[in-house]
């Protein structure tokens, strides 16, 4: 192996110091060229997401009259590399939602097997909660408690903006056709015009979402064929030993 000649050390040095954050860097280095790619961050809408595909799985079902229901065993970590390149690294995949608690459908402990597998990935996960919410019926005076999923947004943002101001990412991805984070999006673009912020909406939930692409860099649609190329294995051994089976409900049948 030759030395390094302390002229390109420094040539290397300097350019990468000196760099803006969001650009690429090639230094050619004894004929081979070192790559410092764009520092890509994730931050994904959990429920807004779920409800997504669940109409997804929906149509999909009425016109082929199979259940598509293994769509929701989605890999985030796969699907977020989808969206950037060989040259880029993915900093971080961070999933927002909460624990249904009340019901008794098994979607509790569906959603629960399903964060203990995107955690075993290197998913963070990040959970809110749901505040329960007394109503009654103005007509016939019937009362019955409504759950309202709270903090998740607030979560995001929260996470959005710290992670911009601790200089975590050069170009952050939102998975969320959700409006709420429009505020957020528009304060790291005013604190940090150079940090790209793009907003990635799933197939058949890009109509009302005119605000979100007034805000973002860019916007990417998913499509079928991303969530389709992007799922959980089956059955996986985590790196603490334990094993993560796929729930019934979201086997491929």
């Amino acid at each position: 192996m030759q030395p390094q000649h302390p002229a390109v050390l420094v040539i290397s040095l300097y350019v990468e110091t000196h760099r803006p954050r969001h650009l690429a860097v090639s230094v050619l280095f004894w004929g081979s060229a070192l790559t410092t790619g764009t520092r890509v961050m994730v931050f994904v809408d959990g429920f807004n997401l779920y409800h997504a595909l669940d109409d997804l799985c929906k149509n999909l079902t009425k016109t082929t009259a199979i259940k598509h229901n293994h769509l929701k065993w989605l890999d985030l970590h796969g699907l977020s590399s989808a969206f950037i390149t060989k040259a880029d690294s993915l900093a971080g995949v961070y999933y927002f939602s909460a624990y249904a608690t009340w019901r008794q459908n098994g979607s509790y402990q569906r959603h629960q097997t399903y964060v203990q597998a995107l955690q075993s990935k290197g998913v963070a996960v990040v959970l809110g909660k749901f505040k329960e919410r007394p109503n009654q019926c103005k007509k016939c005076g019937a009362q019955w408690i409504k759950h309202e999923e709270k903090a998740t947004d607030v979560n995001i943002a929260i996470h959005l903006v710290q992670a911009a101001y601790a200089d975590k990412f050069d170009r952050a991805i939102v998975m969320t056709a959700d409006t709420d984070i429009v505020p957020a999006i528009r304060m790291v673009k005013k604190l940090f015009p150079n940090k790209q912020v793009d907003v990635a909406i799933p197939v058949g939930h890009t109509g009302k979402t005119a605000e979100l692409r007034m805000v973002c860099d860019n916007t990417i649609t998913m499509k079928l064929s991303h969530f389709q190329r992007n799922r959980l294995p089956e059955t996986f051994t985590t790196a603490k030993g334990t094993t993560v089976t796929v729930p019934d409900a979201y086997k491929i049948k």
